[in-house]
C-alpha cells in the first residue's frame, strides 16, 4: 500500500466484522474524522452532506482511466461538489445545468450506461452509505422503472481512501450497490456481494415521499389503474 493510503487508512477504527454499525453512526464517524483530519473541503461543515474532500479533482482524473467510463455514451452524475470535476464545463453545477441543460421527461431520456453516485461512506463489496435522503436509491428505481437503467448500467462513485472502510455496512433492498470506487489513487472494483433492485418498492415509500417527488407520484398513478 502507498504512503498516501496509510497516511489516511491508520485512522479509521477497526471494527470486527460481525459488528454492524447503523449508517447514522458510520455517517457521523467519517463526517467527524473527514473535519478532524482537515480533509474536509468546502462547502464545511460537511455534516449533512455528499462531503467534498481533498483529492476530488485527482479522484475525477482516476476515473476517466475506466474503460466503462471511456465507452460510456450516457453519464448519470449526482450534483454534489465532489463530483464537480467528474462533470463538465459550465453544465456542472446545478445552476449551470438549468441554464444550459433542457428539461425532459424520463421517457424522453436515452438508456443510461453509467452512473456517478456521490457517497459518505463505501466498502469494497459494493455497499454504500448516502447522506441520508434516499433519493439516489429513488433515481435509480426510477431509471429502472423507465428502461432507462437496467442491469447492464455500471454504478460508481469517487470518494478520499478515509470514505472506503474494512466493515460491514446494511444494505437495505432498494439500496442500489456499486460495481466501481475511485479514489485519487486507485480504481477498485467491487465484489458485487449485493443484487441490484429490481425497480420501486412501493411498500417502503411513505405517502409524503410520492407526494414530494412528482413523477413517482404519476408512476403510482399508472400502476394502482
Amino acid at each position: 500500500m502507498n504512503t498516501f493510503l496509510n497516511e489516511y487508512l491508520i485512522y479509521i477504527p477497526k471494527i470486527p466484522s460481525h459488528i454492524n454499525m447503523k449508517k447514522e453512526q458510520i455517517r457521523k464517524q467519517i463526517w467527524d474524522l473527514m473535519e478532524e483530519r482537515n480533509i474536509a473541503r468546502f462547502p464545511r461543515p460537511v455534516h449533512g452532506r455528499i462531503p467534498n474532500f481533498i483529492g476530488a479533482e485527482q479522484a475525477a482524473l482516476r476515473l476517466k482511466e475506466l474503460a466503462e467510463w471511456k465507452k460510456a455514451k450516457v453519464v448519470k452524475a449526482n450534483p454534489d461538489s465532489p463530483q464537480r470535476s467528474v462533470r463538465k464545463d459550465q453544465a456542472s453545477t446545478i445552476k449551470g445545468a438549468f441554464k444550459y441543460g433542457s428539461l425532459v421527461a424520463p421517457g424522453e431520456m436515452r438508456r443510461v450506461d453509467l452512473i456517478v453516485a456521490g457517497s459518505v461512506c463505501v466498502n469494497q463489496d459494493g455497499a454504500r452509505v448516502g447522506k441520508g435522503g434516499g433519493y439516489s436509491d429513488l433515481e435509480y428505481a426510477l431509471g429502472k422503472e423507465f428502461g432507462i437503467v437496467n442491469m447492464n448500467t455500471k454504478t460508481l462513485t469517487t470518494v478520499h481512501p478515509i470514505q472506503v472502510v474494512s466493515y460491514q455496512i446494511e444494505m437495505c433492498i432498494h439500496d442500489f450497490p456499486l460495481d466501481f470506487i475511485i479514489t485519487s489513487e486507485r480504481i477498485i472494483g467491487a465484489r458485487n456481494t449485493y443484487p441490484k433492485p429490481r425497480g420501486i418498492y412501493w411498500e417502503e415509500l411513505d405517502k409524503e415521499k410520492i407526494q414530494a417527488i412528482p413523477q413517482l407520484g404519476k408512476l403510482r398513478k399508472q400502476r394502482v389503474k
